[in-house]
Parts: structure tokens; sequence; C-alpha cells
């Protein structure tokens, strides 16, 4: 029998050196290619749904991309209009800034007073 050595975990190890014999044959030759059939049915599942899993990883991957790009044209857009519609406002006040003035003014003045009283007639 082998000499066993105990380790600092507290499981039995054999020596290194000792004769050690082969474990005895537990398997018959059929249950081991029953095994492997099983494990290449499961390989072939898994494989199959990695392939699915990449097919919907790319299409949500184009999705994102065609979102990133809408973003930026709405990110873009939205500077190029709070740049633009002070400027515009700024340029429309200073072409006709006098006219909408002279018409605030005729607004604001009061009626003409009547020049006589008014005869029932």
């Amino acid at each position: 029998m082998a000499k066993k050595t105990t380790t600092r975990s507290g499981f039995d190890t054999p020596d290194p050196g000792a004769d050690v014999p082969d474990p005895p044959r537990q398997y018959d030759s059929m249950q081991v290619l029953q095994l492997l059939v099983e494990i290449q049915k499961e390989l072939t599942s898994n494989t199959t749904k990695v392939d699915r899993l990449i097919s919907d990883t790319a299409k949500a991957g184009d999705k994102v991309s065609e979102l990133e790009r809408m973003l930026i044209w709405a990110r873009g857009f939205a500077v190029a209009a709070v740049l633009l519609i002070p400027i515009m406002a700024g340029i429309v006040m200073w072409l006709v800034g006098g006219q909408l003035e002279s018409i605030r003014d005729q607004l604001l003045t009061p009626p003409p007073a009547a020049a006589g009283p008014a005869t029932p007639g």
C-alpha cells in the first residue's frame, strides 16, 4: 500500500515517490460512447444557441448604430437652432425695428378729440 502524507488542508495525498496503482476501470465502452454522443448533442445545441445570440446581437448593434446617428443629427440640429434663432431674431429686429416702433407709437397715442358735439339729425 502507498504511503500517505497529510497536507496543511487536512487531505491525505499519496507520497509522490510511492507506486500508486491505476484506478480500476469503471465504464464500459458502450457507456463511454453514449456519454460522448450526449456531449456532442449538447455541444451542437450550445453552438446553435451561440450562433443565434451572435445574429441577435448583430441586429441589436445595427439598431444602436442607427439610434446613435439619429441622436447625433438631433443634437446638431438643436445646437444650430440655439445659435441661429437668436441671431436671426437680432437681424429681424435690426431690419424692422424702426417700423415696429412707429406702429407701437400709433397704437399708444390717444385718438384725436372730436371737433364738436354731434347733433341729432
